[in-house]
């Protein structure tokens, strides 16, 4: 009777148990949310904190920025230059854009160097700014090897092919005049597009070398023909084709005093030729090229 009561009150217990596991499970699921809840809620309040003091402290840093750019006791107190040759220093620094007095950390390097490349004198420059009152700027400029000859007075030219302003007067740069190319207009700070072009700058900075040529700015290289050049010096004119300039005149610097006193109207030198030097008199050349 006893074994039969314990058995019915097991099977009357068994359902309370489940129900009361499944209040458990439930609660212990509410419990879990309300802190996952609870945790995104934190999350995010501190995310917007962190943003909010970065967004504080990033307008006070601009904020500050501006006011050390306007104060007026930064000033720039020196701007030393180097490198100026043919830029004048106070063109140089109104090109730039900066100017002694100025609240240096106002002054931009990156913006002085960006004014400065429109010059076209200028093919480099490094900007630094020392603190507390100076600045130092290194500037190379375009060293012209020759003038262009054009219809209406000449155009400096560098090693490159590069335009750098027009003149009217070649003969006051005493650099060799280069005539003959077939080129379009190009202005200043421009690469000038020529065919024979880069063969007559070699041959102009060999002959401003060579001082038994003469005066440089009494020397012209005729660049017409597509694969020759010649050299006008002395009132000779001198072939001497593409490249080995110094082999070529070479040969000719060794004959050339015995070949004016054999022919005093010699008016050509050819040198194209390996091992030789041809001449020829005004009349047998018919006065000359060009």
């Amino acid at each position: 009777m006893r074994a039969g009561a314990m058995r019915a009150d097991a099977r009357s217990a068994a359902p309370e148990a489940a129900s009361g596991w499944r209040r458990f499970a439930r609660s212990n699921k509410i419990i879990r949310r309300r802190e996952r809840s609870l945790f995104t809620w934190r999350t995010a309040l501190k995310t917007a904190v962190v943003a909010g003091l970065a967004l504080v402290f990033a307008f006070a840093a601009w904020g500050a920025a501006r006011w050390l750019t306007r104060v007026s006791w930064l000033p720039v107190a020196e701007v030393r230059i180097e490198g100026l040759r043919h830029v004048g220093k106070a063109e140089a620094l109104d090109l730039m854009g900066v100017s002694e007095g100025r609240n240096i950390l106002s002054v931009s390097p990156g913006e002085m160097v960006r004014r400065a490349a429109r010059s076209p004198w200028i093919k480099g420059i490094a900007v630094h700014r020392h603190l507390p009152a100076s600045i130092q700027v290194q500037i190379e400029e375009r060293a012209p090897v020759a003038v262009l000859h054009r219809e209406k007075g000449g155009l400096l030219v560098d090693s490159e092919g590069r335009a750098i302003v027009p003149v009217e007067d070649a003969r006051l740069w005493r650099l060799p005049v280069v005539s003959g190319l077939q080129a379009r207009r190009t202005s200043p700070g421009e690469q000038v597009d020529a065919r024979n072009l880069a063969a007559a700058l070699e041959l102009a900075r060999f002959a401003a070398a060579e001082k038994r040529l003469g005066p440089s700015e009494a020397i012209e290289i005729w660049a017409g023909a597509p694969n020759d050049l010649s050299l006008f010096a002395d009132g000779i004119e001198i072939r001497v084709g593409r490249g080995d300039y110094t082999e070529k005149f070479g040969r000719w610097f060794l004959v050339a005093d015995q070949l004016r006193q054999r022919v005093p109207d010699l008016a050509v030198a050819d040198l194209r030729f390996e091992g030789q030097v041809i001449v020829r008199s005004k009349e047998e050349a018919g006065g000359g090229k060009k």
